[in-house]
């Protein structure tokens, strides 16, 4: 309404504050989130089990057979995300700072990248108290395999701990111990750290300092090289270790963004802008290309 707008449509103002209207110029999820395209309103991702390692064929014995065994299957539907701004007539026509045009752009714009910020972060915060595919929870330290093939189970929690050196070697080294489904220790590697950006300047002084940062002593630091992933819209203490290798947090798109506009020539006369896309943001492959830190300060 132009009440809303009263002030902006004075032609005395010196200067408005459009700064935070910008687009920004980094997407944050998109470094901690694989793409996947969607054909269709859900998605369907499975997981095989493997077959038992090669066993030793004794002379005129049969060889081994066996069949695989079908696993987890995780579902992500698609949901629909939308954005829309109005101004009256009267407010668009006398708009001298043309201040609506800006919102009705990258005003409108920035709000749809917020959400897709925000639905990556809450994915990946919900970790701990979200149920997978295999009945626990993201982050567990009980994730089951194939229990007609073993009894090991996957552990992708660690202790609840600050960004130290040593809890950051404690998480790597609970890569080392991941098992395919057979239980047959499976080859994944912690590529990079993800927290919040408030936990930047700790995590540079652990991944790049000569000594064993937050000790003194004048031990070499042993830290593996990590890569750095910042977001600023998740969880403030909670930290994660990535295998980008592996698909875990995914950005599902099912159609891109469009936008639309009209006018409302038969009764109100108004001016609608509105911007709508459909995605799902999800994780797949539970137990498996994370392992997580539930610290909270």
């Amino acid at each position: 309404m132009r009440a809303n707008f009263q002030r902006y449509l004075d032609d005395k103002v010196s200067e408005i504050f459009l700064e935070i209207l910008k687009v920004p110029m980094e997407e944050e999820y998109l470094a901690f989130t694989t793409p996947k395209t969607s054909t269709k309103n859900e998605e369907k991702y499975d997981s095989i089990g493997n077959l038992s390692p090669a066993e030793e064929k004794v002379e005129g014995a049969s060889m081994h057979y066996e069949q695989t065994t079908q696993m987890y299957q995780t579902t992500v539907i698609n949901k629909t995300y939308d954005r829309g701004y109005y101004e009256t007539l009267e407010a668009t026509e006398d708009d001298v700072e043309r201040v609506i045009n800006k919102i009705k752009d990258s005003g409108i714009m920035q709000a749809m990248i917020a959400k897709r910020e925000m639905a990556a972060a809450a994915i990946v915060d919900a970790v701990f108290a979200s149920t997978a595919a295999d009945g626990v929870f993201y982050a567990s330290a009980t994730h089951p395999l194939d229990t007609s093939k073993t009894s090991s189970v996957n552990d992708n929690l660690m202790t609840a701990g600050a960004i130290t050196p040593a809890n950051v070697i404690a998480g790597c080294n609970k890569f080392h111990a991941i098992k395919n489904y057979a239980g047959v220790p499976f080859r994944t590697r912690a590529t990079a750290i993800l927290a919040h950006v408030n936990n930047g300047a700790v995590i540079k002084s652990v991944l790049e300092s000569n000594l064993m940062a937050q000790e003194l002593s004048n031990t070499k630091n042993t830290v593996p090289m990590l890569k750095p992933i910042l977001s600023t819209y998740m969880n403030a203490t909670n930290w994660h270790l990535l295998d980008e290798k592996i698909p875990s947090f995914i950005f599902q798109r099912r159609s891109g963004l469009r936008k639309t506009s009209s006018w409302d020539d038969r009764d109100t006369l108004n001016y609608y802008w509105a911007a709508f896309e459909r995605y799902r943001v999800g994780q797949i492959n539970p137990g498996f290309g994370h392992v997580s830190n539930a610290y909270a300060g």
